[in-house]
């Protein structure tokens, strides 16, 4: 840790930095395939904030890295630069980009739908929309069907047709995230991963005291 210049605690998604740390220090960053046993948020407002810290990271991560652009690209080659550039920029600008493609593409085929087409041009930039939207939902999915098990495909098939508005969620997420990176760039807003994370805490199933119901 020290040899790469410590750990930034200015940083809310301090793995991000550290990779790009380890990685101009000369070191390979490899995945584990071996499953975690961390609780995922399932509600709402856990989620929100933890996709927008994450969000909120990598553009603070993107920052620092590219303040010298040049010293960066020389330290991890021109290759790794640009998926440095595809991989942080298009994280957000994708989010970003989604809803507008989604919303051109409804309002374009509710204009085919009562006035048809009405030029070659709308035509193609029907067809761009389109693909942008379908394309990227089918490219998620793909990558998805490939790192879930067999068990864990039954069970999220079926929510694939609400992939839209999962994404639109995290369009949400990232203009929050921006309007953080401005307003209060070092809040962490820490993800909680015990039961607090999961279902309404509230409801008794979840109690973490012993219960007894009645007979």
């Amino acid at each position: 840790m020290v040899e790469i210049g410590g750990w930034d605690s200015h940083n809310v998604t301090e793995d991000a930095d550290l990779g790009m740390r380890f990685y101009r220090a000369g070191y390979r960053v490899e995945t584990l395939s071996s499953p975690t046993m961390e609780d995922a948020p399932e509600r709402w407002a856990v989620w929100h904030r933890q996709r927008t810290r994450w969000t909120k990271g990598w553009a603070q991560t993107w920052l620092v890295h590219m303040r010298q652009p040049g010293l960066l690209r020389r330290q991890i080659g021109l290759r790794n630069f640009v998926v440095f550039q595809l991989l942080f920029v298009g994280m957000l600008a994708s989010a970003l980009a989604h809803p507008v493609f989604l919303a051109l593409a409804i309002l374009t085929l509710a204009s085919f739908a009562t006035n048809g087409i009405s030029s070659a041009y709308q035509g193609l930039v029907f067809a761009l929309d389109l693909f942008n939207a379908v394309g990227g939902y089918a490219a998620f999915i793909a990558l998805s069907i490939g790192a879930l098990d067999a068990r864990e495909r039954g069970v999220l098939v079926k929510y694939y047709p609400l992939l839209y508005l999962y994404w639109l969620l995290i369009a949400v997420a990232a203009l929050r995230a921006l309007g953080q990176l401005v307003s209060a760039p070092h809040q962490w807003e820490k993800t909680p991963h015990d039961i607090r994370s999961r279902a309404d805490p509230g409801d008794a199933r979840y109690r973490l005291e012993p219960h007894f119901g009645e007979d």
